[in-house]
């Protein structure tokens, strides 16, 4: 495999799983879209990206949303989060210690970006994709009627899957996704970088396809995979064959790449 041919593989796969049904958050694009200027309700699905929260709090300010459900306790992207906070201008005040994701980006919101802390609503139990969704339900559920759209929100390698989750759990709800930065790659001489994108800086390469050919084994409706035909923890998710062709070369190139 070539290094081109690398790059507009990986780039396939990213495109698929940084999922977004809208291409801005603005209210010209919902009200061209669905018909409204707004959505009432935003999760975010915990996640270790303090970038996110930049993207919720732009969206509140809009008057896109007007509540915030925050979801997510100590996961595997929890250290990740609070390093990258820790390094970062603004959050780095914030006392990670013993602290849930949503604990954590509702700091971020109500102390750093303005936003009303009776505008959030958070649980802190949730440790995966399908909890996440499942915990989020609870959450509206105590708060309000569950609405006919949601506005999801999730690091741009676990959106797909992300949405898969939400819709077995709101099955009756339009789920409207939007990765918060779609991290595509290029070729620099004989290397892979990140193309110039708000927010990529938070992943060294390895580390970044590691977690993007990791998805796939989960997407995957077999015996192995999260979806109706695997673990059932999500709705079925379908591939298409580019985007299962571009894996399985690069899979081939780097056999043992992958989350665990």
């Amino acid at each position: 495999m070539t290094i081109d041919q690398l790059v507009s593989d990986l780039n396939e796969l990213i495109r698929f799983l940084a999922y977004r049904n809208i291409a801005e958050l603005s209210k010209e694009a919902f009200e061209n879209k669905y018909g409204k200027k707004k959505i009432e309700t935003l999760v975010l699905a915990g996640n270790g990206l303090p970038y996110t929260s930049e993207v919720i709090a732009n969206s509140y300010r809009q008057g896109l949303v007007d509540k915030i459900i925050l979801t997510g306790g100590v996961g595997h992207t929890t250290d990740l989060l609070r390093e990258l906070m820790a390094n970062h201008p603004i959050y780095q005040k914030i006392d990670a210690t013993n602290k849930s994701e949503a604990e954590l980006f509702q700091e971020m919101l109500v102390q750093y970006e303005s936003i009303p802390a009776t505008a959030i609503f958070i649980e802190t139990t949730s440790t995966n994709g399908g909890e996440n969704a499942m915990e989020a339900r609870k959450v509206i559920e105590s708060v309000m009627e569950v609405p006919e759209e949601i506005l999801l929100i999730q690091d741009p390698t676990m959106q797909r899957r992300a949405d898969a989750c939400f819709r077995k759990y709101f099955a009756n709800t339009k789920i409207i996704n939007y990765a918060p930065f779609i991290p595509l790659v290029e070729k620099k001489g004989m290397e892979v970088c990140f193309k110039e994108t708000k927010g990529v800086t938070h992943w060294e390469m390895t580390r970044f396809l590691s977690l993007v050919m990791g998805e796939f084994p989960r997407l995957a409706d077999t015996p192995e995979g999260y979806g109706p035909n695997g673990q059932k923890f999500q709705a079925y998710v379908k591939i298409p064959h580019s985007v299962e062709a571009a894996y399985l070369r690069i899979k081939e190139r780097y056999p043992t790449v992958g989350r665990k």
